[in-house]
């Protein structure tokens, strides 16, 4: 059973050479004796479906319906697969006395409808979880901050025992390397925002490599390789780890048994090549892949492009180019970084510093660190609390560490209030995030330094000790 040709001339005809539809009629065993429609062009089309209804099982839906038409009565279903959807309706065919002689179908192609609406669902599920993953990592940062500050000065105290030193050095390292993850975890969710700059693109596919292997599972054996002296891409790293994430994931869903992953990188010219391969034995299907035009869009946002060879039976590999070409240096944009040094000498004159911190830990060992380097401490829990005690203190506050997200008043509209009453106080804001997300929430960076935790006491005591003399540094 073949297509039929339509008039374009008759409307109804020609509307049918334009709309996603398939329409046909069969007779009363159900042959089909006629089909056509743009329908059929599509290449998830089920043509043979259309011309074969008569040898189709009985009990499908699309069977019952014409079994209900050729009993007079219209019926609808859907036509679902895997690779297509339809919403399909079935009328009885009758002559002029009456009698039924077969039915007509027609059936809407809502399979592109199904995939967007299935992709918007998955981006939702996506961003929640990037707003679970970023508070639990943020929420982490807080207790290593505390963990690190109390580990350091611990190893001071017990100098002279090496069997305390080396278990405190123990717990100074694990902290270190779970903070680490905490900012992996919040570069995934995208909550520590980034810019375009210089990525040095083996050091960041090595750094994920404990979290690619959750995301794949323990099933699938993950192989790296890296060529030697690879030159550097300048791409936003948020997104490159997106496409790296999102290639781990699509191995994953094609590989349900497990299989094996390699992730390789290559310098070609001056281009940088991310492959990522798998052995799975189901080819990839870019049409019904819900995530390969997000996976596109985050390739173009690097200024790449991207090549997928796939073969059932022998595996997929998608190769992603990276233009190694810097930007003039005019065009590069950045919060240039203050080298932290370590602080030698103390301030001469004993200044006060205002701790506002709504953790009741952090906020402690923040107020331990900035004591021990010779500063009067005051501490506040909360925004109202810290503008009365600006107002009620016998002398002058002459800096306030702030944390930025607190309840009922954040940290900068405490310092839009405490600028227009005391214009000479400094400020430094302490954040989980690091300082391009915390800044992107439109918080003012002028005359404002920022840290971002964890911090180590003597990065914290030389960041007020440059803030108070005039610096504005951002340290991450």
């Amino acid at each position: 059973m073949k297509a039929q040709n339509l008039d374009p001339n008759y409307p109804f005809q020609a509307l049918l050479l334009k709309l996603p539809v398939v329409s046909w009629t069969t007779d009363l065993g159900l042959k089909t004796t006629s089909l056509s429609g743009a329908g059929l062009n599509k290449p998830h089309a089920p043509k043979q479906l259309f011309e074969s209804l008569d040898k189709q099982p009985p009990r499908t839906p699309i069977m019952s319906a014409h079994i209900k038409a050729l009993k007079g009565e219209g019926a609808s279903c859907q036509l679902e697969q895997e690779n297509y959807y339809y919403q399909v309706a079935v009328e009885p065919i009758k002559n002029s006395a009456g009698k039924i002689t077969g039915a007509a179908g027609l059936a809407l192609d809502l399979t592109e409808q199904k995939l967007l609406e299935s992709q918007f669902k998955n981006s939702q599920k996506m961003e929640s979880l990037g707003r679970l993953t970023g508070g639990v990592a943020h929420d982490f940062n807080n207790l290593f901050t505390v963990i690190l500050n109390y580990a350091e000065m611990l190893e001071n105290d017990v100098a002279n025992s090496e069997d305390a030193k080396s278990k405190l050095e123990a717990i100074s390292n694990c902290a270190s390397q779970a903070s680490s993850l905490t900012s992996q975890l919040l570069q995934f969710s995208r909550q520590n925002a980034s810019q375009e700059q210089s990525v040095n693109l083996n050091s960041l596919l090595g750094s994920i490599g404990s979290m690619l292997t959750r995301v794949i599972g323990e099933d699938i054996e993950l192989d790296f390789k890296f060529q030697d002296q690879l030159a550097p891409i300048h791409a936003d790293p948020n997104h490159v780890l997106n496409i790296v994430m999102t290639l781990a994931q699509s191995a994953r869903e094609r590989m349900p048994n497990g299989g094996r992953l390699s992730i390789q990188t290559q310098g070609k010219e001056h281009d940088v090549v991310l492959s990522v391969c798998d052995n799975a034995k189901d080819g990839f299907n870019q049409e019904n892949d819900l995530n390969f035009a997000m996976l596109e869009r985050s390739v173009k946002q690097c200024k790449g492009h991207i090549e997928v060879s796939s073969k059932a039976g022998s595996g997929t590999t998608f190769q992603v180019c990276f233009d190694t070409s810097m930007p003039t240096e005019s065009s590069q944009q950045g919060n240039p970084m203050t080298e932290i040094e370590k602080v030698t000498s103390l301030p001469q004159e004993a200044q006060t510093v205002l701790i506002v911190e709504d953790e009741d830990i952090v906020r402690q060992v923040a107020s331990d660190i900035i004591r021990g380097g010779g500063f009067e401490v005051l501490e506040a829990s909360n925004a109202a609390s810290a503008i009365k005690l600006c107002e009620e203190a016998p002398k002058p506050v002459n800096l306030v560490l702030t944390d930025l997200v607190m309840p009922k008043m954040n940290g900068p509209e405490l310092i839009k209030q405490l600028s227009s009453k005391f214009p000479d106080i400094s400020v430094v804001y302490m954040s989980g995030y690091n300082s391009e997300a915390a800044f992107s929430r439109g918080v003012s960076k002028k005359n404002a330094s920022f840290i971002q935790k964890p911090f180590m006491p003597n990065t914290l005591l030389k960041v007020i000790q440059d803030t108070l003399s005039g610096k504005v540094v951002d340290v991450e």
